[in-house]
């Protein structure tokens, strides 16, 4: 059960990790829309911001599971 938590754990930290600080640098994540009145907003994409942080999350995820928690891990 101790495993599920740290894999669980793991991900949680490595998703908020990704998504703050990709967030701004995903291709076609943010529109310019131009408003009634002539102001230019910008619109962040939150389907494809949080889609791509959690792929990235769960590849590195799979990685330190695979080098570093399933090595040492031993089946009761």
């Amino acid at each position: 059960m101790e495993i599920f938590t740290s894999l669980l754990i793991l991900l949680t930290v490595y998703f908020l990790a990704v998504l703050g600080l990709i967030q701004g640098f995903i291709p076609g994540a943010t529109k310019q829309v131009s408003s009634i009145k002539g102001e230019d907003k910008e619109v962040l994409s939150v389907k494809r911001v949080l889609l791509i942080s959690f792929l990235l999350s769960v590849f590195v995820t799979a990685i330190m599971l695979y080098f570093f928690i399933f090595p040492n891990y031993t089946f009761a």
